[in-house]
Formats: C-alpha cells, sequence, structure tokens
C-alpha cells in the first residue's frame, strides 16, 4: 500500500433477532500497517567496512531514501534487503528521517556479496563488499634467510597480503606448504596480522620448494641448499723457490663464490703453522717440502679447499769442509807419532763436514799411487820418503772440497 495515512480497515455484518424485530450489527478494526517507498522514490545504499573476514565479520550498511520532490521518505517507509552471501540483521527496517540502517554478518563463505534493498515497486539500490579471502588481490612470500642453511636448519617463511589499492589485509587465514622438511604450522591455516602478514617456520635440510596460498591466490619460492654451490678457492704464493728463513708470501687472489661473499680464509702451512685472512707471510725454519693448503669459507657456512707443494730449500749449496788426521795408534802401529815404513796408518776424516747438507763420499790419495775410500781408512808406506795425502769429499748436492797434508815416512 502507498497510502498516506498508513492505515487499513476492515469488518463484517450480522443480524440478531431481538424482540420480534432485526437487529443489523457491523463490527470494524483498523490498524496501522507497512508500507513502502512512493513512485518516483529514490534509494541511496552505502556499506562500511568494504571488507570483512569470512565467519562472522560484520558491516554497517545505511540506506537513504528520498521522495521525487527530494524530501526523505516518510518515516515507517519499509525497506527490504537480500544478499548473495551472509545476510543482513534484520533483514527489513523502517526509516527514520528517511535514514536506516542494518548490519551484514558473513558466513563461512568468501567472496563478493551483493547487497541490495529495495522498497515498493522501483526504489531499488544495490551496493557490494568483499568477504575473507576475495580481497586479496596481492600475496607476496619470502625467507629469511633466502637459503637452507649448511648442514640444515630453520627458515622463517612470511606472507603478506595487500588488497588492490596496496592496503594489507589482516585477519585471512594463510595456508604454507613446503615440498621438504617441517613446517611449524603443520599445514594449518595461519591469519594475517595488522601488517597483512602471516608467518611460518621451516625445518629443512635441502633444497626445498615453499608455497603460500588464500582463496585462488599463490605465491611460491624456491631455497636453494647453501652448499649447493660451494666457493672455488685459489692459492699462491711467492717466491716460488724460497728458502729457510725467508718469508713467504701467500694470497688466495683469484678465490670466489658465485652465491655471496668469502668471509673466511684459513692457511694450513704443512710446518704445524696455520694462519687467516687473504693474504699472510710465513717463515719455513727449516728445509723441506711442505703442503700447504687453503681453506674458504662463504657467508653460508660452505667450505672448500685446494692444497700446493711448496719446496723450502737452504738457498746455494755451501761446499763440504774436508778435514783429516794422520796417526799410527791402531794395530800395526807403534804409537810413537813417528810414521815409519811398513807401519800402519790411519787417516781418519771424522772431522770433516757439510754445512747444509750430508757428505756421502770419501776419496783418499795416498802419494804413492795408493788409494782409499771412507771416512776412516788405513795405508802403509813401502818406501821411506815425503809424500802428499789427499782427502776429497762430496755432498749430496754434489759440491766436492779436498784438503792436503805432507807427512814424512821414516825409514
Amino acid at each position: 500500500m502507498t497510502r498516506p495515512d498508513h492505515f487499513s480497515c476492515s469488518g463484517f455484518v450480522f443480524g440478531r433477532w431481538l424482540g420480534g424485530g432485526l437487529l443489523l450489527l457491523m463490527a470494524v478494526a483498523c490498524g496501522q500497517v507497512d508500507f513502502t517507498a512512493p513512485t518516483g522514490s529514490v534509494l541511496q545504499i552505502f556499506v562500511k567496512p568494504e571488507w570483512v573476514p569470512a565467519n562472522g565479520g560484520t558491516a554497517t550498511v545505511t540506506v537513504l531514501g528520498f521522495r521525487s520532490t527530494g524530501a526523505p521518505l516518510p518515516d515507517g517507509t519499509l525497506i527490504t534487503f537480500t544478499t548473495t552471501l551472509g545476510r543482513i540483521d534484520p533483514p527489513s527496517a523502517k526509516t527514520k528521517d528517511g535514514r536506516v540502517e542494518v548490519l551484514f554478518i558473513s558466513d563461512e563463505r568468501s567472496g563478493v556479496a551483493k547487497i541490495q534493498a529495495f522498497s515498493g515497486p522501483e526504489a531499488k539500490a544495490e551496493a557490494e563488499i568483499t568477504v575473507g579471502t576475495a580481497v586479496v588481490a596481492n600475496l607476496e612470500l619470502r625467507a629469511t634467510p633466502s637459503y637452507v642453511p649448511a648442514g640444515g636448519g630453520t627458515v622463517r617463511l612470511i606472507a603478506r597480503a595487500t588488497a588492490q589499492d596496496g592496503n594489507p589485509v589482516p585477519n585471512v587465514p594463510i595456508v604454507f606448504q613446503a615440498s621438504a622438511g617441517t613446517l611449524a604450522s603443520g599445514g594449518q591455516p595461519v591469519l594475517t596480522n595488522a601488517n597483512g602478514e602471516a608467518e611460518d617456520s621451516l625445518f629443512t635440510r635441502q633444497k626445498t620448494e615453499v608455497k603460500a596460498s588464500i582463496g585462488t591466490k599463490t605465491a611460491t619460492l624456491t631455497l636453494p641448499y647453501a652448499c649447493e654451490q660451494r666457493p672455488t678457492p685459489r692459492l699462491n704464493f711467492s717466491p716460488q723457490t724460497p728458502v729457510a728463513g725467508q718469508p713467504v708470501f701467500f694470497n688466495a687472489n683469484g678465490s670466489f663464490d658465485p652465491t655471496g661473499p668469502i668471509v673466511r680464509y684459513e692457511w694450513n702451512f704443512g710446518d704445524g703453522g696455520s694462519g687467516f685472512g687473504p693474504e699472510v707471510v710465513h717463515v719455513y725454519s727449516t728445509v723441506g717440502v711442505f703442503n700447504v693448503t687453503l681453506t674458504v669459507t662463504n657467508d653460508r657456512g660452505c667450505d672448500n679447499s685446494t692444497n700446493s707443494f711448496l719446496n723450502v730449500s737452504s738457498g746455494p749449496n755451501q761446499p763440504p769442509q774436508a778435514v783429516f788426521t794422520v796417526d799410527d795408534r791402531l794395530p800395526g802401529g807403534n804409537g810413537d807419532g813417528i810414521l815409519r815404513v811398513g807401519e800402519t796408518l790411519t787417516f781418519d776424516a771424522s772431522a770433516s763436514f757439510d754445512p747444509d747438507g750430508t757428505i756421502v763420499a770419501y776419496t783418499w790419495d795416498f802419494g804413492d799411487t795408493g788409494a782409499g775410500f771412507g771416512k776412516v781408512t788405513t795405508h802403509a808406506y813401502t818406501a821411506a820418503g815425503n809424500y802428499t795425502v789427499r782427502l776429497t769429499v762430496r755432498d749430496n748436492l754434489g759440491a766436492i772440497a779436498t784438503a792436503e797434508r805432507l807427512i814424512t815416512v821414516q825409514p
């Protein structure tokens, strides 16, 4: 009805004989009834906020009604509501000063709810509200660290949901999945906070694919294993042929890691000494061949080693020194200190030495065409006279030295 007095009456007539006559009675009942907007009216609808979470999220729906003259709808004009998702509470309401407010309440479904308000044959208005995950226009996923630590470890996962306008979307469920390892959430939904972020943690020991999902939106990333590609060490030193006591300069120039910086350089010089850093200096106190090892480690804790053999010498070979004695104290000599014909004499080169190596050969020339070998040897002269005895020694690197001595042999 569209009557301005907003009342409706109904009644009935009944008769009764009284005292030989017919009495006619009429019963009439009148009451106020609901009425709708008159022809030509216009409705305006507003919903705040424009997004609510699923399962009990609420928004205020406000309708303003105007007659064709521009004046507000009469108080008590009935406005009825429908929605494609959730429900309106109450489903209808009457205007006051041309205005009515109701509540939209979401259910478990996500999507865009179309809310319609109508009154009478012409007055209609429609608005939309986004419910639950449908509001999420963008989903981002990041990890800290962005790789699986060496030997395995825990990675922090952060998913961020934003609306079309870039604002964060709070209180929406995000589900994390991983191809390997264990998620702290156990795969159960994690609600976003006021910043639109949901956080989970993953423990894994290998390369892992991670996914975050909300509604129809999905974000993925790959967590590579930290040591899938190890750093490459390069070992250099100079001089190439050092001598004992000389500083040797080592460097790791040319070492590289394609995945990040090298943060540690560790040296083992092969003689019990060690060092740290990309450039080091070491002094070898003894000669020999030493196995030098360089180990480099990157910022992910992944290491790799290389080695090189270094030959430390004593420098230019120093020749040996030849020294010997002659006496007659051994059996065959009388020990009086006088060298005589036929007496067995002892020639001893034990005092000979090599300052940077060892003597490997002793050769004797007794001056009478006789010869001998060894550190200690003997010889007897068959004729008296003066003889020049020569000792020649040779060291392990081929250097030689000689010593001569003039002796007199008595008859």
